[in-house]
């Protein structure tokens, strides 16, 4: 069979097979995080890292280094100025991101966020992880799509906010809360926001940064959070059971215009799933996946259009199709036959 019907017969539906092949798995990426999740983390790395810059130096006021932060940024009634609009766009960010949860579970009836409480998995896995760490396993714990140490940083800001937050505002309206509260509890919440602030900072840029950027297989830098993708492998690798889900449900596409059909990059197959939603644009013109239905009348469409197209190309080219296919012996023959002749007459 020559290149040309052979290259019709392969132009089969996007959806034939549940999954990536090896050159394919290059341009497929995962849909992570969406739009308001980007925000929201956008917003919490500029208010912490400004607390932190305006917070840290008047917990140590002795030092040199704090007293020439303060000196820098204005003395310190603009320090504490600019320490509490960075609080109230924390405070504002946690608000956003507890409807944002909400509407997601409530009104939208999507299940995603409900996989960042803590299980009984989460326990086994951090249990099998030391092992693993110690010499004592030699597999690693499959994760679904939050591993236990992803719950464990997400909680733990969920809780300093809530502490920082609270203690916040009680330092930052002491008299109105000793209204009403005893006055141990104005002393209580300074103990309080420092110790956590430390706290935290001490977790983000030991912990966190760490996990999240300088590990050697993301190493320098991981931008998932700022574009909401990871890519396929990787993603593979770090939540395999969420992977196999995806790959049951027959949502790992093959891209479908060829590399010969049409000249250019392949294009990046996206398997989208973001908080309990699901879907899979092939290209820039399919921004929705198909349906039972029309997956399977797209699949017999695509199977007649190659049909019809290998048996248009025989026909249209019927006249130079065995001349262009080396393996013709219809082609062999017409090409001996003048042979033959000239053989004749030199004898």
């Amino acid at each position: 069979m020559c290149a040309m019907t052979e290259a019709a017969s392969r132009k089969v539906s996007a959806l034939e097979r549940p999954g990536l092949p090896e050159e394919a798995m290059q341009d497929a990426y995962v849909v992570r995080f969406d739009a308001h999740q980007r925000v929201q983390h956008i917003l919490m790395i500029g208010s912490f890292l400004v607390l932190a810059l305006t917070g840290l130096p008047q917990k140590f006021p002795a030092l040199e280094v704090c007293q020439w932060l303060m000196d820098a940024m204005g003395g310190i009634q603009t320090v504490r100025f600019i320490h509490r609009i960075a609080a109230g766009v924390m405070i504002f960010d946690g608000i956003y991101h507890i409807s944002y949860v909400a509407y997601t579970v409530l009104v939208l009836r999507r299940t995603g966020p409900l996989r960042m409480i803590p299980s009984l998995k989460d326990v086994r896995d951090a249990v099998q992880m030391t092992q693993y760490f110690l010499g004592l396993s030699v597999q690693k714990p499959k994760f679904g799509r939050f591993s236990y140490l992803e719950k464990f940083d997400y909680w733990a800001v969920f809780w300093g906010m809530a502490i920082m937050g609270g203690s916040g505002l009680i330092l930052l309206f002491p008299t109105a809360v000793t209204r009403v509260l005893p006055g141990q509890l104005v002393i209580a919440a300074l103990r309080a926001h420092s110790d956590e602030a430390l706290l935290a900072v001490t977790w983000i840029f030991v912990v966190h940064l760490f996990y999240a950027h300088l590990t050697p297989r993301i190493f320098p830098f991981n931008p998932a959070i700022f574009t909401g993708r990871i890519p396929a492998p990787r993603y593979q690798e770090e939540h395999p059971l969420e992977y196999e889900e995806l790959l049951a449900a027959g949502l790992i596409a093959v891209p479908q215009p060829m590399a010969a059909s049409r000249p250019g990059p392949r294009p990046a197959v996206a398997l989208v799933r973001s908080e309990g939603e699901v879907g899979l644009p092939l290209s820039d013109e399919d921004a929705d996946p198909p349906s039972d239905s029309e997956e399977g009348s797209r699949s017999e469409g695509d199977g007649s259009s190659a049909a019809s197209a290998g048996a248009t190309a025989g026909s249209a080219d019927g006249a130079h199709s065995e001349e262009s296919c080396p393996e013709s012996p219809a082609a062999d023959a017409r090409q001996a036959e003048p042979r033959q002749k000239r053989r004749g007459e030199a004898a």
